[in-house]
């Protein structure tokens, strides 16, 4: 992506918005977007909107300028439909090198014949003998054009993530290891480790799809115990493998009107402490963190006040 110089000069000296930010989701049919502002010197949760991806440069420019965000710091989280994180051996080169090595491999690994932009972060922890790294391949020409139709709508893109690290951000830096069980409609369920705010391990649990069809007699009905065992292999993995301390908390939000109940039985299941996860942040009464985008809003949270985001690619 290229800007030229003047408007590159104009865009820096832009009057700073009076928002605190804009976290955008991209996925593969929708843009969900968190709008923050800063109240008592925290991030409050001020408004929330999902466009189509057809036409979305129009319906955000006017969003835009409904609410007066032009200037606003944005930070745009892919969902897992739109990225490949992959684990690869890493290469025998100096670190000023890897970005540019990491680049050629994946490339060659991908199916797609595609230009990729490629990013990486490590791993805290690995299996004994292993020297692997994480990698994030992009569509170029998606995040490029992407960034230049927000650029050009009037927003300040600050930072680019991904589904996986921008969950991360809604959980409270902990030193004991929290799993978290996040779903959107219809799909799989993200299943992530964190510790000390850095993603340990990631995978999808299929086959639960349709959990939002499912009334509570059903759920009771060994639903839950067949998750508790795919989480406990999970868990399994992250003591044995990763060589790390048990897992404290489990935190749900999954496809379900059932949230409280999904809890208690995983936790009498498991026997590990269970709530459905609530953001910790401020919002606008009339937002309902049940329909919204978690990812647009850990998106928006990694511009925390009082430090520098914790987790970009």
């Amino acid at each position: 992506m290229r800007i030229g110089w003047r408007k590159l000069y104009s865009y820096l000296r832009r009057k700073p918005s009076e928002f605190y930010s804009v976290g955008i989701e991209v996925d593969a049919n929708h843009l969900h977007v968190s709008v923050f502002k800063l109240v008592n010197d925290k991030p409050f949760w001020s408004s929330y909107q999902t466009f189509p991806f057809a036409g979305w440069q129009d319906a955000l420019k006017g969003y835009v300028t409904e609410l007066g965000l032009a200037n606003t710091r944005c930070a745009v989280a892919f969902s897992s439909k739109k990225y490949k994180l992959l684990q690869v051996d890493r290469p025998s080169v100096p670190d000023d090198e890897l970005a540019q090595a990491l680049h050629w491999s994946v490339q060659e690994l991908m199916s797609s014949q595609d230009e990729m932009v490629v990013d990486f972060f490590d791993l805290p922890a690995q299996t004994m003998g292993a020297n692997k790294v994480n990698v994030v391949a992009v569509n170029k020409s998606d995040l490029y054009s992407l960034c230049q139709d927000l650029i050009d709508i009037g927003l300040f893109v600050h930072s680019i993530t991904i589904e996986d690290l921008a969950i991360c951000d809604l959980i409270e830096p902990s030193h004991d290891a929290t799993l978290t069980l996040v779903q959107k409609p219809g799909a799989e369920i993200n299943l992530n480790i964190i510790k000390d705010a850095k993603l340990y391990f990631s995978r999808q649990i299929r086959g639960y799809e349709k959990l939002s069809s499912f009334t509570e007699m059903e759920l009771q009905m060994g639903l839950a115990e067949t998750l508790s065992v795919e989480v406990q292999r999970s868990m399994d993995y992250f003591e044995s493998q990763l060589r790390q301390g048990g897992v404290k908390k489990l935190y749900l939000h999954l496809d379900t009107e059932h949230q409280d109940l999904m809890a208690d039985l995983i936790n009498k299941a498991m026997l590990i402490e269970t709530h459905p996860l609530i953001p910790d942040v401020e919002k606008n009464e009339a937002l309902n963190f049940n329909t919204a985008s978690f990812v647009s809003l850990g998106a928006g949270l990694l511009l925390d006040p009082e430090q520098e985001p914790r987790n970009e690619v």
